[in-house]
């Protein structure tokens, strides 16, 4: 069980492909080009009908973690794996969709980055490859098309949290990230097929689906602001990160680093979710994008239709319950303002993000489609 959470838990931030059925995304650039403009699905339609058919905007919608992630720290992460080991976690996913006039042309469509296909992550830590899965390769990426991104999205609103907010932009900045996302797709290097945590799309590398939104959204001049500051830097021991001569999974590559030489290293199922996660000596810095800080950021614009603040279950009692007999003794924190100093910033950077649009002749209306999928909609 511990195994599959940390499966789950990896995919909770990389979005694999399991709303994707076998072979999807494949084909020529020019085909994956098309399929990501064919128009609106799901909520994308819903939404669209409460826009202007003429005017440019952008979406940007994220499907909520079932159990919320606590990354402040490596082991926190650690501790929600093993207090949520039999209980299920959902995947999150980030989705962002557009329609743009450019020219005499017009684009409506939607995208999302997904890969890992074939569970490399759960086999990577059952060879030993310990948090060095989070710094993974996975060679089987694609970009979901439009009509997908919008079917699997009205699947998943149904039953998972999911919040989307639209914002009209320029005629330049639509094109600006159109002209991104195609020249990711016909990129010589191929990024489109690399999916991982730590892959910089601007740099054409690959992706992970946050990691693709935030770069189309950079590009769209929307929401980058909070964005940049849902960044975590996780500085985790350098002895839960396994490798040097081990086995690798099939589509799947990790990087060559030189701690991996001093120090080889299987990693032991047992050793890995038992033993702090924290680095107390020799560490690696993990850098991830937290969705829990974006799911604030975007909750601190809304006036109270994208709910109350989501809850982190800590655990105050290591090595509780089982064979300890020692009673858990669970702290309920909300993901608010208190949480830490990062979300602090994040609420004061949405804020001021609200207060600019708003000073810039933007109006802003709230409103929620048939399943209670809260969208937060500012136009001029």
């Amino acid at each position: 069980m511990f195994l599959k959470s940390l499966s789950l838990a990896f995919a909770l931030m990389l979005c694999p492909s399991v709303y994707a059925y076998p072979g999807y995304g494949s084909g020529t650039p020019s085909e994956l080009w098309e399929s990501t403009q064919d128009g609106w699905a799901g909520p994308h339609a819903e939404i669209g009908q409460h826009l202007d058919s003429h005017k440019n905007y952008v979406m940007w919608t994220i499907v909520a973690p079932k159990i919320p992630l606590d990354l402040r720290k490596p082991d926190f992460f650690r501790q929600v794996l093993a207090q949520n080991k039999t209980d299920g976690i959902s995947i999150s996913h980030n989705v962002v969709a557009w329609q743009c006039h450019v020219g005499n042309k017009t684009y409506r469509g939607a995208t999302g980055h997904s890969g890992e296909s074939h569970n490399q992550s759960q086999e990577m830590v059952k060879l030993g490859w310990g948090l060095t899965t989070f710094l993974a390769t996975f060679t089987d990426g694609w970009l979901t098309g439009g009509i997908h991104s919008g079917g699997m999205l009205r699947v998943r609103a149904e039953e998972e949290e999911t919040f989307t907010l639209v914002v009209e932009v320029k005629e330049n900045n639509c094109a600006q990230m159109l002209q991104f996302l195609k020249a990711f797709i016909f990129h010589p290097k191929k990024p489109v097929h690399n999916f991982g945590l730590t892959l910089d799309p601007e740099k054409f590398e690959g992706a992970g689906c946050i990691t693709m939104a935030k770069a189309l959204l950079k590009k769209a001049g929307v929401f980058q602001e909070v964005f940049s500051a849902s960044h975590r830097d996780l500085f985790a021991s350098l002895y839960r990160f396994g490798g040097n001569d081990l086995p690798l999974p099939s589509h799947t590559k990790v990087p060559e680093l030189k701690w991996r030489k001093e120090h080889p290293k299987k990693v032991r199922l047992g050793e890995f979710f038992s033993e702090n996660w924290n680095a107390s000596g020799p560490g690696i810095h993990l850098g991830l994008l937290d969705p829990e800080l974006l799911i604030l950021g975007y909750k601190t614009l809304s006036s109270g239709l994208a709910g109350s603040p989501r809850v982190l279950k800590i655990n105050q009692v290591n090595d509780c319950g089982g064979r300890s007999g020692r009673p858990c003794v669970i702290q309920n924190l909300k993901i608010d303002k208190n949480l830490d100093a990062q979300a602090a910033n994040i609420v004061a950077k949405a804020q001021r993000w609200d207060r600019k649009m708003l000073r810039s002749g933007y109006s802003k209306e709230e409103f929620a489609l048939g399943n209670g999928h809260p969208v937060i909609l500012y136009s001029k």
